[in-house]
């Protein structure tokens, strides 16, 4: 498990997302805090982060983006 987290926060700042790091950072902290609805909530924020940053920087608009990972409740596609 460290050495998965070392590899991403690696990654991310080798690919300037340091916002999206600090995210996570901060749920680590407060799941250690026993805070779990806040570290999920700072946990999927970090993620729209990095889906939104993603998106901008290959120029679609994130929803877009997104759309092409998750699946369609009315549609029942990906």
């Amino acid at each position: 498990m460290e050495e998965t987290k070392e590899e991403v926060k690696t990654l991310l700042e080798q690919l300037g997302l340091h916002e999206v790091q600090e995210g996570l950072n901060l749920a680590e902290e407060l799941y250690i805090k026993g805070e779990f609805a806040k570290s999920l909530w700072n946990a999927r924020k970090a993620l729209e982060d990095l889906f939104k940053l993603i998106a901008a920087r290959i120029g679609i608009d994130s929803k877009d983006f997104l759309s092409k990972f998750v699946k369609s409740e009315r549609a029942g596609t990906y």
